[in-house]
């Protein structure tokens, strides 16, 4: 009972949120407290922690998950890193389905609106063999919003310097048993300033770097993002189907990186999501069909990639790109204290690619006009069994997951063999006590390589390429402790044993290809506790230790700080009136540079940093909020290998809610 009354204490608003949460076909069971709770490690980010945190986009609403780090790996979006494994090694979802482009298996949580998101779960340790292929390092399930019983609305407009505008709207209602809602966004900015503290003559980030960076605006950070999601659903208490969709049009420019002067002049996308369950007897069937378009077009400005001495590789690069799949499931109450699940699953994927070339690096015009399409297919079947046990205060799952992946089509070489997996996995939490939990599990994951992996001819695709797979431990404790302080205390422990990881390796011609010679190993500890020292005031801190090793090359892995202490103080000082608060830091990080002309690498040791942020809201009528906040409050002066970050930045707005 005292778990159950601090989480009540910590959650405060949220429960009306939570009531919009959208988990149809989910992998965890609903019902008593036992059932609620994972057997692996995993967060969950709610409504309320988006707010507070002032996230106006996915990918900042991620940013005090312990273990999960946001990284920019090009092209300015914004991917996520799960204990040392990339988004290519993660399975994205939006509410339960794929939402990755097809080439290179990653989204841009970026472009994607916190007013549309509900809540968002991070699966850390095992994921359940029910998530299917490809999410060997994790899954990230964004939830959107649904309407609840009552009509609501929300508008909001924040604004900051460079001509930064965000608006968004939304609203919804139930009637009888349909419910529907729906959000438009607006993001646009000419950019973003870098620290004053930034130093355009250092060797790595400034004017004669690979970034060209001179100071003030950063050239090419602008963007101009508009998004519609939208959901219908059908609800009883047997049957349940949901009709969901988003679409995302978008241009935005490219901060200058490796020499090149990138924009996208177009940038599109949308899905449609449907989703069922129907609960006869003793067996609930669960269904999901979906379909994902995404577009697509990259333009390099020729005249200045060749002034800052980079390689016109096109004029114009085209994508075009869609999947199409779904799956149904059974979960079959065969005891009273057993529950079996049966999964099948489907995904089609294509991508076409173009080229326009119009002159070469040296200005030359090799073959002038749009290039002959290129068109890749693949597809994956997925077959999964689990069964979960209870026995009073012990819950224990096992499962096994059987993975098909099948190259389709390739133009110019030959698509390469089927692939498939069989992965196996374990795990149990113990309630101890009414305020102590233990979990632990153990398992094989596979990820199979994506098309730019096998095709890209850019990159050094290998079609022969072989599937990653890791073995994975993972443990952990929840505890809460009995003092008239409520005090919440977490730990968890992981060891990923990675093999036949796939690398982009450097050839003796000075190019690229793809291998499979990696072994890795990421292994760490995530510590962290919530306290309400008094009513109305809840404070957090957590601590990411994370020891990511590439063991062929006995060296760290690139970009992924080994150290890494994440805070938060949400105050509610009086009626109406909210302060809160965040900091990061985040502390020794490396990347690696391979210089072409010389064909030898050096490590450089990427800067520590400390990131505050603060904000207030203030209620000024019944219905309507101001709200200010900071970002970056001591204009730090900080790069995570792919140019300086953005400086300080005041924001200002208002939210108006029905």
């Amino acid at each position: 009972m005292k778990k159950i009354m601090m989480v009540l204490m910590l959650a405060g608003a949220a429960v009306g949120a939570q009531e919009q949460v959208f988990e149809l076909g989910d992998v965890n069971i609903t019902g008593d407290r036992l059932e609620q709770l994972p057997v692996t490690s995993q967060a969950i980010v709610t409504e309320p922690d988006i707010r507070a945190l002032g996230a106006q986009t996915a990918d900042a609403a991620l940013r005090l998950v312990p273990g999960v780090y946001m990284l920019n790996p090009g092209k300015n979006s914004r991917h996520v890193n799960i204990r040392g494994f990339s988004e290519s090694e993660l399975k994205v979802l939006v509410d339960g389905i794929p939402a990755n482009e097809t080439f290179f298996r990653t989204i841009d949580l970026s472009q994607i609106p916190s007013a549309a998101i509900s809540g968002i779960k991070v699966v850390k340790g095992i994921p359940s063999v029910l998530y299917g292929a490809n999410s060997m390092g994790g899954v990230v399930n964004i939830i959107t919003k649904k309407g609840g019983p009552e009509p609501s609305a929300s508008a909001e407009v924040q604004a900051s310097d460079n001509s930064t505008l965000h608006l968004s709207g939304s609203g919804g209602s139930q009637v009888s048993n349909i419910n529907i809602f729906a959000t438009a966004a607006y993001q646009t900015s000419d950019g973003y300033f870098v620290s004053d503290d930034f130093d355009p003559e250092d060797r790595n980030t400034g004017r004669n770097s690979s970034y060209h960076e001179n100071g003030g605006l950063r050239e090419n950070s602008d963007y101009d993002k508009r998004a519609i999601t939208g959901k219908i659903g059908y609800d009883t208490e047997d049957t349940k189907l949901y009709l969901s969709a988003d679409w995302h049009d978008n241009e935005m420019g490219i901060p200058t990186e490796y020499n090149r002067v990138w924009r996208f002049t177009e940038w599109t996308q949308w899905h449609l999501n449907l989703a069922g369950e129907h609960q006869a007897g003793p067996v609930k069937l669960l269904g999901r069909a979906f379909y994902f378009k995404h577009d697509d077009t990259l333009v390099d400005d020729a005249e200045a990639t060749r002034a800052v001495g980079g390689k016109v590789w096109f004029d114009e690069s085209v994508y075009d790109d869609y999947s199409a799949g779904g799956s149904v499931r059974a979960d079959w109450n065969m005891l009273e204290n057993s529950v079996l699940r049966a999964q099948a699953g489907y995904q089609f994927e294509q991508s076409k690619q173009r080229e326009l070339n119009t002159r070469a690096f040296d200005g030359a015009i090799p073959n002038p006009g749009w290039g002959d399409e290129a068109v890749y297919e693949t597809e994956t079947w997925e077959l999964a069994l689990e069964n979960e046990w209870k026995w009073d205060s012990l819950l224990a799952v096992v499962g096994a997951g059987y993975d098909l992946y099948r190259p389709l089509r390739s133009t110019d070489v030959d698509p390469g063999d089927d692939i498939d997996s069989v992965n196996p996995q374990a795990g149990a939490r113990w309630a101890v006590t009414e305020d102590i939990d233990v979990y632990a599990g153990a398992g094989r994951k596979t990820r199979f390589p994506h098309m730019k992996e096998l095709y890209s001819s850019h990159a050094g695709g290998n079609p022969d390429l072989d599937p990653e797979y890791t073995d994975t431990v993972d443990a952990g404790t929840e505890i809460s402790l009995p003092f008239k302080v409520p005090v919440a205390i977490s730990a968890a422990a992981f060891n990923n044993d990675i093999r036949d990881m796939i690398l982009s390796v450097n050839t003796p011609e000075g190019d690229t290809r793809y291998e499979n010679i990696g072994h890795a190993v990421t292994r760490g500890l995530e510590l962290g506790t919530t306290v309400v020292p008094v009513e109305n005031l809840t404070l957090s801190l957590n601590y990411t230790l994370l020891d990511a090793v590439d063991e062929d090359k006995d060296r760290r892995l690139p970009y992924l700080p080994q150290h890494r202490i994440n805070g938060e103080a949400r105050w509610k000082i009086f009626k109406g009136t909210s302060l809160f608060t965040q900091f990061n830091y985040v502390e020794d990080a490396r990347e690696y540079i391979f210089d072409k002309m010389t064909k030898t690498e050096s490590t450089r040791e990427l800067p520590d940093y400390f990131i505050w942020d603060a904000g207030i809201e203030q209620k000024i009528f019944e219905r309507a909020t101001l709200i200010a906040r900071v970002e970056n409050i001591l204009d730090e002066d900080y790069d995570i290998g792919d140019g300086p970050m953005p400086g300080r930045a005041v924001w200002a707005g208002c939210r108006v809610d029905w």
